[in-house]
């Protein structure tokens, strides 16, 4: 009976090691990238989480359309919301794996009016909330089914060019209006809109990515202004501003030089330092100090002329000491174990099946 123990212990220690081996496959800095054209546009880079070194840009591409936003759902996979910008058409939202490689579309093209699709978040009900622009007339922002990507309802409405989406730490649902210089609170549970953030701040204008700190403090991307605003956790008022400085790039392939000067995305990355995307041509994503706005490094580069808009997320075991939620926009989350058999568990099995064969032999 002892060698029975044994085996089951080995195979269960192989499956556990093949669930963690899987996890850590998926950590990195994952970005979309956008070029513009119609021959390779719409993909998604990953980094390396702690060094920036850029690990794969997935074979996968869209087309004509352009990413507008990312996040990762419950399942471990990437939801991008993506449309024709030339024509404003072809509105939908499409799964990632966490390789990049692209598995689908999740929102079909018009699905209860989406039209131009742009952030998106998973809520706490397990949905998925996506803001749909529709020209220069007030958005919505429109829930599906986070499981089969069926039409639920419009849950809130009154956005002005609406860019990115975010849980916030108190519930709510909040919305950055790209044209509306404020951010829109809706009730988390209802829709209900609740007021603006940042309304009549001077000087901020044009938010577009935002990010919730470990602290319950709002950061959010002007880009216009190049800057980025930190709003209280509790009271919404204005607690810091940081002016970032353009930073110089060059392209060795085409010879030119060029400036990082448009301030694009947030995101906290598993050691609580705040990133930035800048861009020029192409993107840099830098290091920030949280508290002065200091900059600590230039972490990561997408190759120009690749940018993109919102859906900066970090993928990383070490996001566990942020404390923040599946809603938090550009966020950093934590991998989740896979359950499919990795090489580890072969491994583990085999040894297993050979200590069983040996003890038969030595009874």
């Amino acid at each position: 009976m002892k060698f029975k123990a044994v085996f089951w212990e080995l195979l269960l220690a192989g499956v556990l090691i093949s669930k963690v081996a899987t996890a850590g496959s998926v950590t990195g800095l994952y970005s979309p990238a956008n070029i513009g054209s119609t021959a390779s546009n719409g993909k998604i880079l990953k980094f390396d989480s702690v060094t920036g070194t850029n690990i794969s840009l997935s074979g996968s591409d869209l087309g004509a359309s352009q990413i507008q936003g990312m996040t990762m759902g419950p399942d471990g996979n990437l939801y991008a919301s993506a449309f024709n910008t030339g024509s404003n058409t072809d509105g939908r939202i499409v799964r990632f794996d966490p390789n990049g490689a692209l598995i689908g579309t999740f929102v079909l093209p018009g699905s209860g009016g989406l039209v131009g699709p742009a952030g998106l978040t998973f809520g706490p009900d397990g949905n998925l909330y996506v803001i749909s622009n529709h020209g220069f007339n007030p958005g919505k922002v429109l829930r599906y089914d986070g499981s089969s990507g069926a039409f639920i309802d419009v849950f809130s409405t009154g956005v002005v060019i609406g860019q990115e989406i975010v849980f916030g730490p108190d519930g709510n649902l909040y919305v950055t209006n790209g044209l509306g210089n404020s951010i829109s609170r809706f009730n988390g549970a209802t829709g209900a809109l609740l007021g603006y953030v940042g309304l009549g701040t001077t000087g901020f204008r044009a938010p577009i990515g935002m990010a919730f700190s470990p602290t319950g403090d709002l950061y959010v991307a002007s880009f216009p202004t190049n800057s980025i605003f930190r709003f209280g956790a509790t009271t919404d008022v204005l607690v810091g501003r940081f002016s970032l400085p353009n930073l110089d790039g060059y392209d060795d392939e085409l010879g030119i030089s060029f400036q990082y000067d448009t301030l694009l995305d947030l995101a906290f990355g598993p050691n609580q330092n705040l990133y930035a995307a800048m861009r020029g041509y192409g993107t840099a994503i830098i290091e920030l100090n949280p508290n002065t706005g200091a900059m600590l490094d230039q972490f990561a580069t997408l190759p120009g002329p690749y940018s993109f808009n919102t859906g900066m997320l970090f993928v990383d075991q070490q996001c566990s000491q942020l404390g923040l939620s599946i809603g938090s926009a550009s966020g950093c989350y934590v991998p989740s174990a896979i359950s499919e058999p990795g090489p580890l568990f072969l491994l583990g099995l085999a040894l297993s099946g050979l200590f069983l064969t040996r003890r038969k032999r030595l009874a």
